[in-house]
């Protein structure tokens, strides 16, 4: 029996009280805002030296993003990956590092451009160069947005894969502040201030967004249409509680395999549900979703018993090892025929 939602004590209250007025000098905005070390000045004249770093670093930076684009043209973008290397494990190789990349050029162009550079009308040419590399950056964003795009398409989604895509649009913003700064004369910290607004954006919508719940729902649907690659991630999301009820719908699924697999860790967490419950400490409440996960799957506990027979830890860890197998077949290519379903006794009728 699921234990209904409980209410704060008075003590909990005033921890509650004493938090919130605590946090609120953090966290208000700053009610002096400066301006005048945002805007670069334009009477300062830049020396030969540096005209000239930033000329050669930028000529042979774009070589180099040049030559990149142009194997991503080729093996990414036409579907052509080198010989022996499937467009997968190519996308695969190269995702981080991309991003990586494109932060280290928001580093770079704001290093060479941080004084006198960005406005001595001496360094037009290196500004020009510094415009065409960070075009060639966001040819390589794209790429980098590819090669998760293809990730999502063979295995499903997850929440990591929604943090890449997160993480990707970060550095393609800083991109584009860096961008702007050199149009509008910004200075470095004016850059600095507002790629830490974007990351802290985008920390907060991460934290918000319920990218389990989000990644179980997209892969449910394209298992239930025969897909078995998006099975990988099913262990993951059975054990995030803001996901596991999601995978209700595949417990019906044509293939037995996979009924029982996803009955397994289903079965599992709704235990460990219950073991946190009774763990947790007097100073918390049992949250909602918690609540709500534990109702959905009590309410199929007759399905999973019949799917797998009377609870048994070690037939439920067979089931999900089954699972797992095929998992495994599936993102291999390999016959999933060869994968054995497990013989479980059927339950007794009442």
């Amino acid at each position: 029996m699921v234990s209904r939602v409980g209410f704060p004590s008075g003590f909990q209250l005033v921890i509650w009280v004493i938090a919130v007025l605590a946090s609120v000098p953090l966290v208000r905005p700053a009610l002096v805002f400066r301006k005048n070390d945002e805007v670069l000045a334009t009477s300062e004249v830049a020396s030969m030296t540096n005209l000239l770093v930033a000329r050669n670093a930028l000529i042979a930076l774009n070589a180099i993003f040049a030559a990149y684009n142009a194997l991503d043209v080729a093996n990414l973008w036409a579907g052509s990956p080198p010989s022996g290397m499937s467009t997968q494990v190519y996308a695969h190789h190269g995702a981080i590092w991309l991003t990586v990349a494109l932060a280290m050029m928001s580093a770079v162009v704001s290093a060479l451009f941080r004084g006198p550079v960005a406005t001595d009308p001496n360094g037009s040419l290196a500004r020009t160069l510094g415009w065409i590399w960070l075009a060639q950056g966001v040819l390589l964003a794209t790429g980098t947005y590819r090669r998760i795009g293809i990730h999502i398409a063979t295995s499903g989604l997850s929440s990591l894969r929604i943090a890449g895509i997160l993480g990707t649009t970060v550095v393609v913003i800083g991109v584009g502040l860096v961008a702007y700064k050199l149009f509008a004369r910004r200075s470095m910290m004016w850059l600095v201030r507002r790629q830490l607004d974007a990351f802290a954006l985008a920390v907060v919508v991460f934290a918000i967004a319920p990218t389990h719940l989000i990644s179980a729902r997209v892969n449910v649907e394209r298992i239930e249409h025969g897909e078995y690659r998006p099975l990988v991630h099913i262990s993951e999301q059975a054990s995030e509680v803001e996901s596991a009820a999601a995978l209700l719908p595949l417990l019906r699924h044509p293939d037995v395999r996979v009924r029982q697999g996803v009955a397994a860790h289903l079965r599992h967490e709704r235990i460990q549900l219950s073991v946190d419950h009774v763990q947790r400490s007097p100073l918390l409440v049992r949250d909602v979703v918690s609540v709500r996960t534990a109702v959905k799957l009590d309410a199929r506990q007759d399905e999973l018993q019949s799917l797998l027979g009377p609870l048994d830890r070690h037939r439920d860890a067979e089931a999900a090892s089954v699972l797992h197998e095929l998992q495994l077949a599936a993102n291999r290519g390999e016959d999933l025929a060869k994968v054995k379903a497990l013989d479980v006794v059927q339950a007794p009728a009442n």
